[in-house]
């Protein structure tokens, strides 16, 4: 019998089949215990391609998500070049196994296609419940005196990022969802908003308005605009109780962030004074970064080496830049990494959930696909803006899972239907 099994029922009552685990536990794992999500994954797409190789590796994957599968696999082959064409090849494995991900993602994806499910529902669910764990693991840490939690990872960055993710995926569904599941969905947004505010994970807090803007406009769709309004008041009441709640750390963050600002001199910040030396930091790595950039637009200088790059052009001005994994801005470490060509490859990535849903047939699960892919896109967007999207290892599985759930929703659903031919 095949690893992935061609008949997958996820009724109530029913026993998941052990593709469904997959698809719920990669939504569950990363936020209570981290990078155990991208061990499943990477142990899952071997599986997979044990399974495939007998079978051989489809030629073609399903039209709604070539493109998709493309975006991965040039992302990664850049990333892979680093290994011949610049300097430093011994750590130019750092990168190529931090988009490792993307190579594998369509091998999983091949061996999944066979299972019958609901992989957005199935993946969601599985959000829930990590958002509701992860919640009440970051509740547990904010009451043993950690400042910013991490839920079950080392870095709240990450931790913030996915909780803010994920408090917003929870609601995705809730239209058809019954009482019992509405329930469970509020919950879920509340323990996810709770998470990402407990974080202190500024990236995190600047992408939520904006994330939660783009699901209301969903339910309001999904809901009607009576029903929207109401759903609206009962997040915002939510919000408040939340941010009454987490008072005392975000009043916190707040004061540190003004003095950051207030105190801000550039190339000339006291690492003693750990905010305002961050800020300074990061203006650092943002004026050298340009230049770097500019003096090498084409091909970059390796992503082995673009903090390097950037630290000796600062080094000569008589700044000095901490040995930082990336330059905490995504779209500049991939342009000072693999220049133009990469940033290239970047936006192919990000447009590819995108790009995935909105070809797929409208069926009942096209605005879900729809919702999905902008919330992905657009928090890896403002992610990237303000620290990094894809140089994380629980970032990259997080993207890659809901980027594979887009991609067997829309196998499922078939090609796109023509609007003029839409009933």
């Amino acid at each position: 019998m095949p690893f992935f099994l061609r008949s997958l029922e996820v009724d109530v009552g029913k026993r998941f089949t052990l593709a469904a685990a997959v698809l719920f536990l990669l939504g569950f794992l990363p936020m209570p215990l981290g990078s155990l999500a991208t061990v499943l994954f990477f142990a899952m797409a071997i599986v997979a391609l044990t399974d495939i190789i007998p079978r051989r590796v489809p030629s073609r994957f399903p039209p709604p998500t070539g493109f998709a599968v493309a975006a991965c696999l040039i992302y990664f082959a850049v990333d892979a070049a680093s290994l011949i064409i610049y300097d430093n090849r011994a750590d130019g494995w750092i990168p190529v196994v931090a988009s490792l991900h993307f190579l594998l993602l369509p091998i999983l994806f091949a061996g999944l296609l066979p299972a019958r499910m609901d992989p957005i529902k199935v993946f969601v669910r599985g959000a829930q419940i990590g958002a509701i764990v992860g919640g009440i693991i970051a509740v547990i840490q904010n009451w043993a005196g950690i400042d910013r939690a991490v839920g079950g990872m080392i870095n709240s960055f990450p931790f913030g990022a996915t909780a803010a993710w994920f408090a917003c995926i929870s609601l995705i569904g809730v239209a058809d969802a019954g009482r019992s599941g509405r329930t469970l969905a509020a919950i879920a947004f509340s323990a996810g908003l709770t998470a990402a505010l407990l974080s202190e994970a500024r990236g995190a807090w600047l992408a939520l308005p904006v994330l939660m803007v783009i699901l209301l406009f969903y339910l309001r769709a999904q809901l009607g605009g009576r029903i929207a309004v109401i759903a609206a008041g009962g997040l915002a009441v939510i919000g408040m109780v939340v941010i009454v709640a987490a008072s005392d750390s975000l009043r916190e963050r707040f004061n540190e962030t003004f003095v950051m600002f207030q105190g801000f001199e550039f190339g000339q910040a006291d690492p003693t004074v750990l905010d305002v030396y961050s800020l300074d930091q990061r203006a650092l790595l943002m004026a050298y970064g340009l230049e770097a950039a500019v003096d090498r637009p084409i091909l970059g200088y390796g992503p082995q080496n673009a903090v390097a790059e950037v630290r000796a052009r600062a080094a000569v001005d008589g700044h000095e830049i901490d040995q930082y994994g990336h330059l905490h801005n995504e779209f500049l470490t991939e342009t000072v990494g693999n220049g133009l060509v990469g940033l290239a490859t970047l936006l192919l990535l990000l447009a590819a959930p995108i790009v995935t849903a909105y070809r797929s047939a409208r069926d009942s699960r096209y605005a879900d696909r729809q919702i999905l892919a902008v919330l992905m896109t657009t928090g890896a967007v403002l992610f990237g803006l303000t620290s990094l999207a894809f140089g994380h290892d629980i970032t990259n599985s997080i993207y890659a899972s809901a980027l594979l759930v887009i991609c067997l929703s829309a196998a499922a659903s078939g090609p796109r239907v023509p609007r003029s031919a839409d009933p």
